[in-house]
């Protein structure tokens, strides 16, 4: 069976043309996959440094945390000196307040007699 010469011409001509037209769109959408690609690694390369940063704070509070739950332990025998400490100030107001009425009451005794010692005074 012959094929004609035309028509190879024809379907080489058609198939050139479809090419250059399938290269038009192939070669821009590679281009445009290579660069996502290479973003999508950038991300994923962010991300797991990200993470291990994460990582080593993370292992930096843990040792703070331990240190921090020591401490809270010694705040039982300070709580126990506090309420103390509390119970001897309220003592003290206490007295305060006793000594603040003997004065009161020491000073309205006094007063009434100086008050009257005060008329046969010169100045």
């Amino acid at each position: 069976m012959a094929v004609p010469a035309d028509a190879l011409e024809r379907f080489v001509g058609c198939f050139e043309r479809s090419a250059r037209r399938w290269e038009l769109i192939v070669y821009p959408a590679l281009f445009a996959f290579v660069i996502l690609a290479g973003y999508g690694f950038f991300l994923v390369y962010s991300l797991t440094h990200d993470m291990h940063s994460v990582a080593h704070s993370m292992q930096t509070m843990v040792v703070t945390m331990d240190e921090m739950s020591r401490k809270l332990d010694a705040m039982d025998p300070m709580l126990v000196r506090m309420s103390e400490i509390d119970q001897s100030i309220r003592a003290i107001t206490a007295t305060n307040d006793a000594m603040r009425q003997q004065m009161a009451i020491m000073t309205h005794s006094v007063a009434r007699p100086l008050t009257f010692m005060s008329q046969f005074m010169p100045w």
